[in-house]
């Protein structure tokens, strides 16, 4: 078992000292995120080590991406060696992981979440020489360690949730999406005073949490942190990922709207961790730029994300096989199911016609 001194386990300041020695090693300044990388992986019988391999990570690839480690005879001059502002923001996004997660130390699999959401290029391009998806991985790690963001990845059935569109008063309306299936809840009011948002916001948190659902707020990352949310969706104008991340913390969900590719390569470099594509059809609740099947087929076939993509905009019973022939497998739909007669039953049957996770 590691020992455990203040905040860090043995083996996470065993990491860290490791990535000291190889910045001094290759005669740099300050330790860097890609460095504090090499220093996790080089860490033996460590809990993110078992994390990757039960993924069917090969350790031995990723460590190859970086020189061998310093041995422990080696003299190698550590002091003086500092910390670059990235660095600095893995370490407080790993203490925050762990104080989010319930634990009382800090482990090698927060500083490998931190590392994932805050290591920034030079983390992502590793990992992607290794042919893995960061952004992916992250939500894998997260599912591992029993957080609610992690439950993403398997999430087909995202619905936007709003008052006025509503064939029911809004909490009928969320019990309703809930016994229907539902996977994701956005709550989505932009004409709602805070002071009622926040109250509502608070009232559905407790419902989609006890009944396992995700729970997201639409562009408010102030409310979304209030209300305890699993996280915020982002317009284009809103919040940068990058932002919202430091407010919500690396455990929660950010995710970006996209319209058309230039919007998508764009949100992608921000690393969030789904993106809705669309509008795929023109839609009655939102005015948005319509790019099509074209657009949903072109970023799916030819971008490529490292996350998940929920087609939005215009989906109903009766188009949706076009999206999925498109290439998707998970949708985002608002009106089509809670502006029907009985949303529980419409809810039903968008899930009983998607694929089941790990299709």
């Amino acid at each position: 078992m590691a020992r455990q001194e203040g905040p860090y386990t043995d083996r996470v300041r065993k990491a860290l000292g490791l990535a000291a020695r190889y910045t001094a090693t290759a005669k740099k300044e300050e330790v860097t995120p890609a460095l504090m990388l090499a220093g996790l992986l080089a860490v033996e019988h460590s809990v993110a080590r078992s994390m990757l391999r039960k993924l069917g990570i090969d350790i031995g690839t990723l460590e190859g991406l970086f020189p061998p480690a310093p041995r422990p005879a080696e003299p190698v001059r550590v002091n003086g060696i500092g910390y670059s502002g990235g660095a600095r923001l893995v370490v407080e996004s790993a203490l925050r992981a762990a104080r989010e997660l319930g634990a009382r130390h800090v482990g090698t699999e927060h500083l490998l979440v931190a590392l994932l959401e805050a290591g920034g290029t030079e983390v992502s391009q590793a990992l992607s020489q290794a042919g893995l998806k960061p952004t992916r991985l992250r939500l894998q790690i997260l599912r591992q360690m029993g957080a609610a963001a992690g439950r993403l990845e398997e999430a087909r059935l995202y619905v936007l949730l709003t008052a006025s569109v509503a064939s029911a008063p809004l909490f009928q309306a969320a019990e309703a999406l809930i016994a229907g299936g539902a996977d994701v809840i956005q709550y989505r009011e932009k004409e709602l005073p805070d002071g009622p948002f926040l109250a509502n916001a608070l009232t559905l948190r407790e419902m989609t949490r006890k009944a396992g659902v995700l729970f997201l707020i639409n562009d408010r990352a102030d409310v979304a942190l209030l209300a305890g949310a699993d996280g915020v969706h982002l317009g284009q104008v809103d919040l940068p990922v990058g932002g919202a991340r430091r407010l919500l913390g690396p455990t929660r969900i950010v995710g970006a709207s996209t319209h058309n590719e230039r919007e998508a390569r764009l949100a992608l470099l921000q690393r969030p961790d789904y993106i809705a594509a669309g509008s795929i059809f023109p839609s009655a609740t939102k005015e948005a730029e319509v790019g099509g099947l074209a657009y949903l087929s072109l970023l799916l076939g030819k971008v490529k994300p490292d996350c998940p993509v929920y087609p939005i905009g215009g989906i109903t019973l009766e188009n949706l096989r076009e999206v999925l022939a498109a290439g998707a497998d998970r949708v985002a739909v608002s009106s089509a199911i809670i502006g029907a007669p009985d949303i529980r039953a419409a809810c039903a049957e968008f899930k009983s016609r998607l694929p089941a996770s790990g299709k």
